[in-house]
């Protein structure tokens, strides 16, 4: 699966709510950092979501999503995306910059509100 498509498959699952497969395409020592914190390992960021999920109604609307390119000019492993979230009532415009690793698994989300 390309890099796009995962990223597509992340916000799929972030939307349902659905932390178990999150977990699956989380790698173990994933860090997440946001404007209200940084979690890392995947049993942190799982328990955050699902606090989140439990507490709110989300919904996710990708804008754009485009492949961070090498030194050298070649894809990298790495996406800039650029979203629409809804948590119950708050509108958010936020850029994630999500950190694949070579098994297709995310490492690393940065996410900037603004």
């Amino acid at each position: 699966m390309k890099i796009k498509e995962k990223a597509l498959e992340y916000f799929k699952l972030f939307e349902e709510g659905n932390d178990i497969g999150l977990s699956e395409i989380y790698d173990e020592k994933i860090v997440l950092i946001d404007w209200n914190g940084k979690w890392e390992s995947k049993s942190e960021v799982i328990k955050m979501n699902q606090e989140l999920f439990e507490d709110s109604k989300i919904s996710v609307n990708v804008e754009d999503i485009q492949v961070g390119m090498s030194p050298a000019g070649f894809p990298s492993d790495r996406v800039y995306c650029k979203i629409h979230i809804q948590v119950n009532d708050v509108n958010l415009k936020v850029m994630d910059v999500i950190d694949f690793n070579e098994e297709g698994k995310i490492t690393k989300i940065e996410a900037y509100n603004g």
